[in-house]
């Protein structure tokens, strides 16, 4: 368990999440991300609403830490197209 938590830590810290936990994210970054999440196995969901005249585009991005636990990222605009 402290090496899955070292490691979490560690892709937590790493510019992608910084960025994307920050100031927005590329397409780009964000693939870099997922591959992150899927190489080191850790459980995720991403869902993504394309807007329309009444909501704004959304990507949400949902790591599961613990059965009990879990973190959610919300995106709207702030993404950028590359």
């Amino acid at each position: 368990m402290k090496d899955f938590q070292k490691e979490f830590i560690d892709i937590l810290s790493c510019e992608a999440f910084r960025r994307f936990m920050s100031e927005g994210i590329k397409l780009s970054q964000l693939q870099n991300l997922l591959l992150l999440l899927i190489k080191f196995r850790i459980p995720f969901d991403l869902s993504y609403d394309p807007g329309n005249r009444r909501n704004e585009l959304s990507i949400e991005l949902v790591i599961y830490i613990t059965p009990h636990s879990s973190l959610t990222f919300t995106i709207g605009q702030e993404i950028s197209e590359l």
